[in-house]
């Protein structure tokens, strides 16, 4: 006996079925995407902070600096380098290959495609001399800024009170690109300017963050994490600041 074929109508009911069901998964699978992109960015994030352990290690204690002076090869002067470039020439960072591979845990997943700009230049994955590039920033308090003109002073890592309360490495987005301290690979709470925290994940309502500890979590988008934080109490960066005159830099640090 011949089958009869489908009518329009069956046709069309099928469709609408399975245009109901896609529309159904699709915010689980946007969901499911982004909650991987989110655990692959923490990855980063905890390896990142693992290669800063292995420096302050290997160099008794410091904590890892977020600017250092080094000597160029071609030139043999001393050169203010960011924290990737202490990175790669302390060779915590591999030295050959390509620079998209060479720097992916420089990068966050949920970034991948993005343009950033440094001075008028282009740079649509992160490069480790163009700090304006990076898709993390590095916690400048504590991680003391050592070629600076005026440099903070270096502090040990055995020295700091709260070391899983205190921000390390986190994700962050450009500020000013052409504006030297606005740029990506830093911040710190010393200044609105300088909260450069890029809520890129869960709808744009978490930011991911690791610990001096080496642990690394999502926060969520909160007050005190989008203002200057002098006119907080919280321990989020467990540094220092001053309230009324009172400096609280005791509640971060030993001594």
């Amino acid at each position: 006996m011949k089958k009869s074929p489908f009518t329009l109508i069956e046709l069309l009911v099928v469709i609408s079925i399975i245009a109901i069901l896609a529309s159904m998964l699709l915010p689980a699978l946007a969901k499911a995407r982004d909650k991987a992109r989110t655990t692959d960015c923490l990855n980063n994030l905890k390896t990142l902070r693992l290669y800063a352990t292995m420096y302050e290690m290997e160099f008794n204690d410091i904590l890892f600096p977020s600017t250092l002076n080094i000597i160029a090869k071609a030139t043999g002067q001393y050169v203010p380098c960011n924290w990737g470039r202490v990175l790669m020439e302390n060779n915590l960072l591999f030295k050959n290959g390509n620079q998209a591979t060479l720097l992916r845990e420089f990068q966050c997943p949920a970034k991948k495609g993005l343009t950033l700009t440094q001075k008028g230049v282009d740079y649509s994955y992160p490069n480790v001399d163009a700090s304006g590039s990076y898709h993390y920033g590095i916690n400048s308090m504590p991680h003391a800024n050592t070629a600076a003109t005026s440099p903070q002073k270096i502090k040990l890592l055995s020295n700091l009170r709260f070391p899983s309360r205190t921000a390390s490495l986190a994700d962050t987005h450009q500020g000013n690109p052409d504006v030297i301290g606005r740029h990506s690979y830093i911040f710190d709470n010393s200044s609105q300017y300088w909260m450069l925290l890029d809520f890129i994940h869960t709808n744009s309502s978490r930011c991911n963050v690791a610990y001096i500890d080496g642990h690394a979590a999502s926060e969520n988008k909160r007050p005190f994490l989008l203002i200057n934080s002098a006119s907080l109490r919280h321990p989020f960066w467990a540094y220092a600041w001053v309230i009324n005159g009172v400096n609280y830099k005791m509640h971060s640090w030993i001594n």
